[in-house]
């Protein structure tokens, strides 16, 4: 297989996977504002985990654009997910009256309720876990935003390249041998709510 037709094999996938995580997003979008004030932890955090696939998602078009136009809005869409409408990066494209939660808000806004809940429920670890995934989070963001002040397609993509690291961790993994954090890990380590009508000592 030639380089060209192994670009446009790549390139599709990379669009089937997209369009998937954005379907998911446009259901799971909804049930986060009707429901974010009395949610539970762990289904904000496979809110998070969703998001941060269509994040992952964006930074890999920005990667294989084409031209250092179509990186920037797709490095900008990585920029606006993880700032949210509030963000001092934050660009909007479309429906104005939209608000949309940046994902540094949400993690910033989860330490406090773990630490709240610590005495009942939560490990230590977890709360390693979400200082970890904010870093991440950061880290991404930085990058990000050095990819859209580049004037060169391959500079910008080595930046978006390592904001998909950072995305990546952010997002973790189940089980981890070197435990450095994520979502997924969070909702590992975050033992099942108390049942209702069971006395808790």
């Amino acid at each position: 297989m030639n380089k060209k037709r192994w670009m446009m094999s790549l390139s599709l996938i990379v669009a089937l996977l997209f369009s998937s995580v954005l379907g998911g997003a446009t259901q799971v979008e909804p049930l986060l504002q009707e429901n974010e004030k009395g949610a539970s932890i762990e289904w904000r955090l496979h809110v998070m985990a969703n998001r941060l696939r269509m994040a992952m998602a964006l930074a890999t078009l920005a990667v294989l654009s084409p031209t250092l136009a179509d990186h920037h809005l797709h490095a900008q869409q990585v920029v606006n997910l993880l700032e949210g409408t509030s963000g001092k990066h934050f660009v909007r494209r479309v429906s104005p009256e939209e608000e949309i939660s940046g994902l540094l808000i949400e993690v910033r806004a989860l330490s406090p309720v773990l630490v709240k809940e610590q005495i009942k429920r939560v490990p230590e670890p977890a709360l390693f876990a979400a200082k970890n995934t904010l870093s991440f989070l950061n880290l991404a963001l930085e990058e990000s935003l050095k990819s859209l002040r580049r004037r060169r397609l391959e500079t910008a993509a080595e930046d978006m390249l390592r904001a998909y690291a950072y995305l990546s961790a952010a997002l973790g993994r189940e089980s981890d041998p070197i435990y450095l954090g994520g979502v997924l890990a969070l909702i590992c380590l975050l033992p099942p709510p108390p049942e209702e009508g069971v006395h808790q000592p």
